[in-house]
């Protein structure tokens, strides 16, 4: 997620984001067995959970 921050100049919609993942690390996701089948929503969270630590809500 970092990663694809750092691609866009530091802003990036959680569609940018989850683009740029599969652009960057399809075969992996694909090799990754439960992994695949979660990993959007895991940046969903991980995103939400980063904007509330930003803002203080945690």
């Amino acid at each position: 997620m970092v990663e694809a921050l750092r691609f866009n100049q530091g802003s990036a919609s959680i569609i940018l984001i989850a683009k740029y993942i599969w652009d960057n690390y399809e075969k992996e996701l694909k090799q990754s067995g439960y992994l695949f089948y979660t990993w959007q929503y895991d940046i969903r969270w991980a995103n939400e959970e980063l904007k509330n630590w930003f803002l203080g809500l945690n």
